[in-house]
């Protein structure tokens, strides 16, 4: 899980661009997006042996869930509209965030235009019960 959260900090002050990044790296040499980013950290520190689905609709929707009370370094963290959470297929509409847990009520993310790849305090607001670990 710290291999997660190492990798994604390599990007440290990068730009949020909108469906921006993947498993190689920044799209078009401008940035990630909140679930580019976090496809590549979990592609990057796996070796790229695990990949992850490119948004935040499916990566809630694959991976192992784990009760938020438990979740670890390098764990990824969810936002749903109104907290819902639900899924079909795979698919989770109301999904609008993702960020990578940082331990000690801190989160790493590309939040949204105009900021960098930070950390942030962790946000529990809509937060779904459960976050995904891929590692």
């Amino acid at each position: 899980g710290a291999q997660v959260l190492a990798k994604a900090k390599t990007q440290e002050g990068v730009d949020y661009s909108w469906g921006g990044g993947g498993c190689n790296g920044k799209s078009k040499a401008v940035g990630f997006d909140c679930s580019g980013l976090t496809q590549y950290a979990v592609c990057q520190a796996s070796g790229k042996t695990v990949t992850i689905p490119r948004t935040t609709k499916y990566q809630y929707g694959s991976g192992t869930r784990i009760a938020k009370a438990n979740m670890k370094v390098g764990d990824l963290i969810f936002y749903a509209t109104g907290g819902d959470c639900s899924c079909s297929n795979g698919y989770c509409a109301k999904m609008y965030h993702v960020a990578i847990f940082a331990g000690n009520n801190q989160m790493y993310e590309a939040r949204k235009t105009g900021t960098k790849i930070s950390t942030s305090t962790l946000r529990t607001a809509e937060m779904c019960p459960y976050v995904i670990r891929y590692w």
